[in-house]
């Protein structure tokens, strides 16, 4: 719900009652599948058309994507006017940096099926599992704002499979804060 409804103020601050907008997003591929969802749910009635990369209708899972159609009911739009939402899924720090530098980036031009003409534009907006000042690309305040819309779990995998590492069987605390604090991340096997 707070992704559908920091789209919602993002487009609904920019567009004021545009003709047809579009918005740009990209950013953390961990978020894909909830903006997904939430930029479905902005069209009226759930209705609109969408593409992928390939011929058929676009999944949460997909890393690019476009769809459009009409968001009356939010006031988003009017008439017959469309919102088209072009989604880069790129990663977390391509998406700060994409704000920072004004990158050039390659979004879906249309979102019929079947159609993978792609258009090159800069962000609107870009969803991050991680805030800006630690990256190469720290956000202005005086320029940029940084909401947070939720909570991203990560969790600590081993490998099991043949040729993995076995001789690990447990991690403790005090090697997770070594790992990921002030060691620079790295410990000695």
């Amino acid at each position: 719900k707070s992704i559908l409804f920091s789209l919602f103020g993002l487009v609904g601050a920019t567009s004021i009652m545009a003709a047809n907008f579009d918005l740009y997003i990209n950013g953390s591929t961990a978020f894909r599948a909830n903006a997904f969802g939430a930029c479905k749910a902005l069209y009226d009635g759930g209705s609109y058309s969408s593409a992928n990369n390939g011929s058929g209708s676009p999944a949460s899972s997909d890393s690019r994507w476009t769809m459009t159609g009409t968001a009356v009911n939010l006031g988003l739009t009017s008439g017959s006017d469309t919102l088209t939402i072009h989604a880069l899924w790129n990663g977390s720090v391509q998406g700060i940096s994409s704000l920072a530098n004004k990158d050039q980036l390659v979004f879906l031009a249309s979102a019929t099926a079947g159609n993978t003409t792609l258009k090159t534009n800069t962000s609107s907006c870009a969803l991050s599992d991680v805030y800006s000042a630690p990256t190469l690309f720290p956000l202005s305040s005086g320029s940029f704002t940084e909401k947070e819309v939720c909570v991203q779990p990560f969790v600590m995998v081993k490998s099991v499979a043949t040729g993995g590492v076995l001789s690990i069987t447990n991690v403790t605390w005090q090697q997770l804060v070594t790992m990921f604090g002030s060691s620079g991340g790295s410990v000695p096997l």
